[in-house]
Formats: C-alpha cells, structure tokens, sequence
C-alpha cells in the first residue's frame, strides 16, 4: 500500500521520482515487468491526484488505479491511518499535559485550578497512545512526529497560558516554594513562614482557617483560635459549642464552632472554611487565594490548617485533644469554657489552661507579626510586656 502522504513529503524536499519510488518506507509496488519504477510511480501520483480533483468537483469516479499500488488511493480508515491518527494524538496530548505540568513548577498559577497529578495523568495518557500506536504499527506511527510536537507544543503553551490567565483573574496568587520552619510551643514544629506578600484583606491580613467540626484536632484547636482572636478583635459574633464526631478518634472532644462565625477588628480580617457535618469529617472547597495556599503548603491536606497573613502557615493540630479528654472522658464544652475564663495568663492555673493557652499566645504573637509586615499598628496583646504574647513575638524571625 503506497504511503501517500510520504511522497508527498519527499517531493517536497526535491527528492527525484526515481529515489522515492526506491524509498521502503513508501512501500511502492510497480507493476510487474515494470523497468522505470520512479515514471510509474510518477504516472499513479498524478493519475490519483487528478481523480481527487475531479471528485472533489462532484465527479463520480472512485475505486484505485490498476494494479496493487493503486490500493492507497482509497479513502476510510486504513490500518496506517489508525495508527499515524493515534501516534499524532499520543504525541499532541503527551505534550499538552507535559508543558502545563513543567510550567506549573515556575508559573504555580496552574495548579492552583489543575493540580499537577492531573496534569501527569494526561502526559501519561499520551504516551500510553504514542506507545501503543508505534507497538502497532511496527515503528511506522512515528511518521507523525513532527506535526504532533508542533502541535502538542503549541496546545502545551497554550492551555498552560490560559490556565495561569484564569487563576490570576480569580486572585490566585504566586507563592514562594521556600519555607522555613518558625517557634511555637514546646513540641509544637507545625509552623512555618514563607515569603510571600502579605495576604490581606478590607486593609488587615487574613487569617484563614480550614477545618470540620467533626475533627477532634480542629476541635481542641478550636479553643486556641478563639482566645487569640478575641484578644484581637473588638468582638466577635456567631460561633457556637459543640463537639467533634463521636466515632473518630477522640470522640465527643469540645470545640467551638467557626461555621457562621465573623469578627470585627482592625488588626486581622477572619476567614473561616469548616466544615459543618459534626458525623463525619468534611473538608469545604475553597476557591483562590485560599486554594492556592493549601495547594502550596498543605500538600498532604491535613486539618487544621491555618494562614497567617499569607507569610505565616500552620499544619496540624494546635492543640492535643487527649488534653481535653483526661482518662478518656472529654470536658464538655461548658467546662473547658468555665476553665479558660478563669485562665487570665497563666497556663498553670489549670489543665485545660496549660493545653491551650500556649497557642493561643503563639497564635496571637503570629497575628502581631503579620500587621507588623504589613506596616500596621500592632495589638497590645504583642506590645504589652506582661503579656507571654509579647515573648513569643519577639521569637519569630
């Protein structure tokens, strides 16, 4: 069977009659007894071409040219066709899935909406197509190459662009990779600070918490979260008490609830995502910018999770529920709350004051630190030098 689109691509590199009929990879069979190979080859090419023609005026004619040669001027699907159509795709999606993905390392926009383990699942679909259609097609698909890379680059580069533009117009923004470890309280090695811009918003960092209120170390967490914003706040409204799922680990541990809550102040701008199944844990999806952090620092989707004015992120628990649940039986949430109360700052007062109070003054001192990066006043939580906040301020770099 004459490979066509071979010789058209030989002439096109001036190659003589003569030599492309010769060529095996045209797989051109002159008729019998045939002297001048290259004149016959010569005499179908034109033969065949000017029967496209007339077809494609409305003419009638169809079928081959006489003899064998002739067959590979028929139209449909040949095995070469499947094979070649399957290597050009293998090779556009492979690259299209490809150059996003290496893009997405430099441009991290991209993973922020197309996270890279899908982007590996295509790359990887393309080649499984490029390999079954050269295992096929005995090596044969691979004359497809070049018009596959063309393309497949240019598909690459362009789904890569536009998928950056649509994470930029939706507030996606472009993360340090590099982070460093930061204090916190004893045992504590959750925290981390990268440099990045601080995230604010309505003029004061973000504080941006993720979590479900059936986890019992956002539960326990929970209580260290509000201490630290109200002592940042001007008030704070709709958060409730309850407890985590009382099938998970940990069961029935206290918790304050963050699902409707809201806070007024001037030094953080409070940005919760919880889930609000107390049965099961569930995580919310989030849209950018808070996707893009946890995609960056939160690879392993641990909750809690919580940002700090974009610079400064904790993973995991801040605060051990077994400390709430002494000899297995948790506080209520009635009692945890009666404790804290009578906490003032002193962590030995009682046990629940020593679980959680020291992040609760970590926490504070991280917000104080994030409206010092951003040029703000800071709290008197952080100035204050009877406040262990103040020490803990000092200890972040």
């Amino acid at each position: 069977m004459t490979d066509w689109e071979r010789v058209e691509r030989l002439r096109g590199r001036g190659q003589s009659w003569d030599e492309i009929a010769a060529d095996d990879r045209v797989e051109f069979k002159p008729p019998e007894g045939t002297e001048k190979p290259g004149l016959a080859l010569k005499a179908l090419y034109f033969q065949r071409r000017s029967r496209t023609r007339r077809q494609a005026k409305g003419g009638s004619e169809t079928g081959g040219a006489s003899g064998g040669s002739g067959s590979g001027a028929k139209g449909g699907w040949t095995k070469r066709k499947i094979f070649r159509t399957t290597a050009f795709l293998g090779i556009l999606v492979a690259l299209a899935g490809a150059i996003p993905l290496l893009l997405s390392f430099e441009l991290r926009l991209i993973v922020y909406l197309v996270p890279q383990l899908a982007l590996v699942v295509v790359a990887a679909v393309g080649g499984i197509l490029l390999g079954a259609a050269f295992i096929a097609g005995s090596g044969r698909a691979l004359a497809m190459w070049k018009g596959g890379v063309i393309a497949g680059v240019i598909l690459g580069i362009v789904l890569a662009g536009v998928l950056a533009s649509v994470s930029l117009s939706q507030g996606c923004p472009n993360l340090a990779q590099t982070k460093n470890g930061e204090p916190g309280p004893a045992g504590d090695t959750g925290w981390i600070r990268a440099d990045n811009p601080v995230w604010s918003q309505n003029g004061a960092p973000v504080v941006f918490y993720l979590g479900s209120i059936a986890c019992p170390y956002c539960s326990a967490s929970s209580w260290a979260l509000k201490g630290a914003l109200l002592n940042v706040s001007s008030s704070m409204s709709g958060v409730s008490m309850g407890t985590s799922s009382s099938t998970d680990v940990y069961p029935n541990t206290p918790e304050v609830n963050f699902v409707s809550s809201s806070v007024s102040s001037t030094y953080i701008s409070w940005d919760p995502h919880e889930g609000a199944d107390d049965t099961q844990i569930t995580v919310p999806n989030v849209g950018c910018p808070e996707s893009a952090y946890v995609a960056q620092y939160n690879t392993q989707g641990g909750i809690p999770f919580v940002v700090v004015g974009g610079v400064f992120m904790h993973t995991g628990s801040l605060v051990n529920p077994a400390l709430l649940s002494p000899q297995g039986t948790p506080y209520s949430p009635q009692v945890v709350a009666s404790d804290l109360a009578s906490c003032g700052n002193n962590p030995n007062q009682n046990a629940v004051c020593s679980a959680i109070l020291p992040a609760q003054f970590w926490l504070e001192a991280y917000m104080g630190k994030a409206d010092q990066l951003a040029g703000l006043p800071l709290p008197s939580v952080v100035t204050n030098p009877n406040s262990p906040a103040s020490g803990d301020f000092q200890a972040i770099t």
